[in-house]
């Protein structure tokens, strides 16, 4: 029965997935150099690859301003959402190859399988978790942005790496590392 429920969970979370935006344009995070390291709020979730979420609200549900931290010229990024969560690449890989998991890839994924290939030389997944899953959480990170919850979620994903955003863009491009 546990398992049912647990399956059951993971197909609506999969379906809920498949009609999200499935990536934020790199542009959508604001530079914010002005933003003093001490006047952000506080951290409340870190990656191994020195990134870090700020929020003003912990645990509240309105739209706000959010802060990541760990880039290479030292400048925070801001968005606003009513949550946001920064994940490892362990944890992207446990959602996005669970067998439960049946959304469509998303350019987000993409990204990510492009960044994991050149970090594990072509290597393929099972592999290159087994061989180098520390390595690709020094790496890379992404960060998971929600602008609402409910039938209508609204929530988009941003891959971060080794303190620059390297999302594709329109063009098919990368951001410049």
């Amino acid at each position: 029965r546990r398992q049912a429920e647990l399956q059951s969970a993971a197909r609506a979370v999969a379906e809920s997935m498949s009609r999200a935006s499935p990536v934020i344009p790199p542009a959508s995070l604001d530079v914010a150099c002005e933003q003093a390291p001490e006047m952000l709020p506080p951290a409340v979730q870190s990656t191994p690859a020195g990134f870090r979420l700020h929020d003003p609200a912990p645990g509240g549900a309105e739209m706000r301003v959010f802060h990541v931290t760990g880039f290479a010229d030292g400048c925070a990024r801001s968005f606003s959402a009513v949550a946001a969560a920064l994940g490892s690449a362990t944890a992207h890989e446990a959602v996005r190859l669970n067998p439960l998991n049946q959304a469509p890839w998303s350019a987000t994924d993409g990204a990510f399988e492009e960044a994991r290939a050149r970090l594990c030389g072509g290597a393929a997944a099972s592999e290159c978790r087994a061989a180098n899953g520390d390595e690709l959480d020094r790496h890379l990170a992404v960060l998971s942005i929600y602008r609402s919850f409910g039938p209508q979620a609204d929530w988009q994903e941003v891959l971060l790496e080794a303190g620059a955003e390297v999302q594709p863009r329109p063009d098919g491009q990368t951001a410049a590392r």
